[in-house]
């Protein structure tokens, strides 16, 4: 795995008891990169977009549905692995 080159932001949303929503934000390390053509057209395939491949450490990952790259949000659509479980790959679509 190659260095983590962004700072990202892991968002999570809760609503709170008077009936808004909190955003919960946390910044972490990560990599990321644009899929090549051949992913985002077994993507498709699949029936969904994928925009961005960001990295993280597993432990800093916690199913947070929407991440925050250079202020724009991202949904993820697709969680797998990479290098010996040590990283999460999430794939991300645009407009969260």
């Amino acid at each position: 795995m190659q260095y983590f080159n962004k700072q990202v932001y892991l968002i999570t949303t809760t609503a709170t008891s008077d009936g808004e929503a909190e955003k919960n934000r946390k910044k972490v390390w990560a990599k990321v990169a644009d899929p090549s053509l051949t992913f985002k057209f077994s993507a498709g395939s699949a029936g969904y977009t994928a925009d961005v491949i960001a990295y993280l450490w597993r432990r800093e990952y916690n199913n947070q549905p929407v991440i925050e790259i250079d202020s724009r949000k991202y949904r993820v659509v697709d969680i797998g692995t990479a290098d010996k479980d040590l990283f999460v790959k999430l794939i991300l679509s645009k407009g969260a």
